[in-house]
């Protein structure tokens, strides 16, 4: 955010080495949520004859500035996405307001089904890799323990591209949805039937 800044307290250890040992002092709102930044490694300082501090300095500075807005990047990208993704199918059964990370939301052309949209960084290495989508039914099928389960599909193969917008994203995902509903009507039908 403009105008706004991160402070860091820097920590010299044993053998001259630099270490990054606090990270939220004074943090945008944006980036409240931030212990990825205290994991992250971090350029270090060697020695201090070898390297003056002054030199070394806008170094770490800029390691972290990448760090923070690749964060940010990714942040704005699945928010996007999310926003996008209400914009075409309404309001959805649940989402991630803070960090942006999954949206759930009923599917309603023809057939009825619960989509399952995942961008969180443990589960894909979205927007450099497209978001897992899943496809759920609303309904249960026996599956030979006399327990009721969901009939869960993943979605694969719909067109994407990094670089595309949450706009060009969102398309690809509507229309693949459309392509694949009549499949896994069918698909949610044969395994009600293989249950009863």
């Amino acid at each position: 955010h403009k105008g706004e800044r991160c402070h860091f307290f820097v920590e010299f250890g044993v053998a001259g080495t630099l270490r990054v040992c606090h990270a939220e002092l004074h943090w945008p709102p944006a980036l409240l949520q931030c212990a990825w930044l205290v994991d992250h490694k971090y350029p270090t300082l060697a020695s201090v004859d070898a390297e003056p501090l002054v030199m070394f300095l806008p170094e770490l500075e800029s390691a972290i500035d990448d760090v923070v807005h690749t964060k940010v990047m990714k942040h704005v990208k699945r928010r996007e996405l999310v926003e996008g993704l209400m914009q075409i199918f309404g309001h959805p059964l649940e989402y991630d307001a803070c960090a942006y990370s999954i949206i759930s939301f009923l599917f309603d052309v023809d057939t009825s089904f619960f989509v399952h949209i995942t961008m969180a960084e443990n589960m894909t290495k979205f927007p450099n890799e497209p978001p897992l989508i899943q496809l759920c039914s609303l309904f249960g099928v026996d599956d030979g323990s006399g327990r009721l389960n969901p009939v869960r599909c993943r979605l694969q193969n719909y067109d994407y591209h990094p670089d595309w917008t949450a706009d060009q994203i969102c398309a690809s995902i509507q229309l693949k949805l459309i392509e694949v509903a009549p499949d896994f009507k069918s698909l949610c039908d044969r395994q009600k039937d293989r249950g009863r």
